[in-house]
């Protein structure tokens, strides 16, 4: 409440805003992981490793708000919609190969 005037002999205050203000969230987190490994080769001396992340966030906000605007004599309905939406993914490849020379490793990211 917002108020106009302050009478000291009655003690009371116009009102000048009654406002009533209600907020509705709503949050929604998703997350998925996903690792697979191939082994080839004379006992699997050989390795493919394929590794992912994926996570999506997404946040709802609703605002609404009622009253009465005294001053103007209007009554008020006013509304406010907010909408956020992320995602993002990683991905890891690793190879690696034993050969008769040597380890060979190679990993991208």
């Amino acid at each position: 409440m917002d108020f106009y005037t302050y009478d000291p002999n009655t003690g009371i205050a116009d009102t000048l805003i009654d406002y009533d203000d209600k907020n509705y969230v709503n949050n929604v987190r998703l997350a998925f992981v996903q690792n697979n490994a191939l082994r080839y080769g004379k006992a699997g001396q050989h390795r493919l490793t394929f590794k992912n992340l994926f996570n999506q966030l997404g946040d709802n906000e609703t605002s609404l708000r009622t009253g009465n605007n005294y001053e103007d004599g209007e009554e008020r309905h006013e509304y406010s919609f907010h909408y956020m939406h992320e995602e993002f993914i990683l991905v890891n490849l690793e190879v690696r190969m034993n050969s008769m020379t040597g380890k060979i490793s190679l990993t991208m990211h």
